[in-house]
């Protein structure tokens, strides 16, 4: 009977206790990783726990690591062969490229070079408090040297002159050897939300409501002001925002331009980061209409002529000559060779009349307005200099008869015109 009741106790026990079973958590998914080398860490974390100790096939593997690679990780890899012996030979080479602390320590130090603050308000100055302090202490644990004076003074000098003052007389209360860049940067923090406090709990007089609106009206003015700044476009070559890309002079050459956009993972097409210029979305290039490059590394940009250019004239121009021998053509939609032989005698006066002269020149200084450009002559494929006299008045252009033949110039159509010298009452057809 006893043995009976410690069996049901025994039961009815089993039946209130809660049954305890393992947790399965959700497969944790893959990251993509597109070259950034501070994603690399956490990438490699998870494919490793993923999918490269898992005991399935190679090849398996190098799909899902395809399968991952975006932009200029998976240009890297696409030398080597999809296969099941080149996976270990991929995986050494993305360690390699990505894997290496150097590389990782100098893109934190170009960030912590690069950082500035918006304007002097408490709000930028906080932000840029924020963005220090979230990259020093990944440079302490790359077992970087962060406690020395040339870098306290460097991230001193970015903040506004109001918290150097208040973070130097802090300064004063700690012993040398224990003033570091992370007691630096906690002052920095400590008055920044001092004073934000501050601001947040005055209040301001009724007689200062006038004021109160200037400085909204001016903070208004300050947050058009910086989003102007950033809307602003700037220079992916250099990071300055004086010029355009495809005018940058701190990298004058296409190659430079490729290697510059390669380094920093940009897309060729576009220029922005996080794809390759096969996935872009964006428009064509300017320069010659194709996609997959972006204007500012287009071929057509580095292989064009020169552009024609004109210089002032002389001072003291040489006797002008005459039009059936070196009279250089002039730029127009109406040209006409003019010469003068065969001219006939016309006694009427029609309504398309040309007054011509023809003389020899004397020694006195005659000024001239004359000009000079470059015509591609079609025989050679060279680019040939000929002078431009401009008349202001005149409603028609000529080029001279030695000039057109030798730029084997096609005839469209031709006219006759009445041409009247100086002096001559009798005008001739030519």
């Amino acid at each position: 009977m006893h043995e009976k009741l410690d069996d049901a106790y025994e039961d009815q026990n089993a039946a209130h206790t809660p049954s305890i079973s393992a947790i399965n958590l959700s497969p944790v998914p893959i990251p993509k990783f597109s070259g950034r080398i501070w994603e690399w860490e956490n990438f490699w974390h998870v494919f490793n726990h993923s999918i490269h100790s898992q005991n399935i096939n190679n090849l398996h593997k190098m799909s899902y690591l395809l399968d991952a690679l975006q932009g200029e990780a998976k240009e890297s890899v696409e030398m080597f062969e999809v296969s099941e012996l080149t996976y270990p030979l991929v995986i050494n080479h993305l360690k390699e490229k990505y894997g290496d602390n150097r590389v990782l320590v100098d893109e934190l130090l170009t960030k912590l070079q690069n950082c500035t603050a918006r304007s002097e308000r408490l709000i930028d100055q906080h932000r840029l408090c924020e963005e220090i302090t979230s990259i020093v202490p990944q440079l302490e644990l790359k077992n970087e040297h962060v406690d020395n004076t040339f870098l306290q003074k460097q991230i001193m000098a970015k903040f506004s002159v109001a918290v150097q003052s208040a973070v130097l007389r802090q300064k004063q209360h700690f012993a040398v050897d224990t003033w570091t860049t992370r007691s630096l940067l906690e002052t920095v923090k400590g008055h920044i939300k001092a004073e934000l406090n501050i601001v947040r709990q005055v209040e301001m007089p009724k007689e200062d409501a006038h004021s109160m609106t200037k400085h909204k009206a001016m903070e208004r003015q300050e947050q058009q002001n910086a989003k102007a700044r950033r809307n602003r476009f700037t220079c992916f070559f250099c990071r300055k925002s004086e010029h355009r890309p495809k005018d940058c002079e701190e990298f004058p050459t296409r190659e430079k331009r490729i290697e510059a956009m390669k380094k920093q993972n940009l897309c060729l097409n576009c220029g922005r980061q996080g794809h390759a210029a096969a996935a872009c979305s964006s428009g064509a290039c300017r320069q010659c209409g194709v996609q997959g490059h972006h204007t500012s590394i287009c071929k057509n940009l580095f292989s064009s002529h020169p552009p024609v250019t004109s210089q002032a004239p002389p001072k003291r121009s040489k006797p002008f000559p005459k039009a059936s021998n070196e009279l250089r053509r002039m730029s127009s939609a109406r040209t006409h060779i003019i010469s003068s032989e065969d001219a006939e005698p016309e006694q009427n006066l029609p309504s398309d009349t040309v007054l011509y002269m023809e003389g020899s020149v004397g020694h006195s200084d005659t000024f001239l307005l004359i000009g000079q450009a470059q015509v591609l002559n079609p025989r050679t494929q060279n680019l040939e200099v000929v002078h431009i006299l401009l008349d202001t008045g005149a409603d028609r252009s000529f080029v001279s008869k030695t000039l057109a033949e030798r730029l084997q110039l096609n005839e469209l159509n031709s006219k006759h015109l009445t041409i009247t010298t100086f002096g001559s009452t009798t005008p001739l057809k030519q």
